[in-house]
């Protein structure tokens, strides 16, 4: 197994949603990263340079990031580019 470990930052938009529904986004997280074929390890909202840091598995990188590439591309969970 392969452990990933996934950092970004949420758009400005979305920032804004999460604090007016503000909610657990963890289940939204792992749904994407168990389709993918991986497994979620740990899922962290943090302070600084990022907004979250995920920790996952899979047999193969490819697919887990190919996912979070495509999710990070919809307004389910944007993300910024580090």
């Amino acid at each position: 197994m392969i452990r990933l470990v996934t950092r970004g930052r949420f758009t400005h938009d979305y920032l804004k949603g999460l604090l007016g529904a503000p909610e657990d986004r963890e289940p939204v997280v792992r749904k994407v990263v168990e389709a993918a074929g991986g497994k979620v390890i740990s899922f962290y909202f943090t302070t600084g340079e990022t907004d979250f840091l995920l920790i996952s598995e899979a047999n193969e990188a490819e697919s887990v990031i190919g996912s979070l590439l495509a999710v990070s591309a919809t307004a389910q969970f944007p993300m910024s580019a580090l």
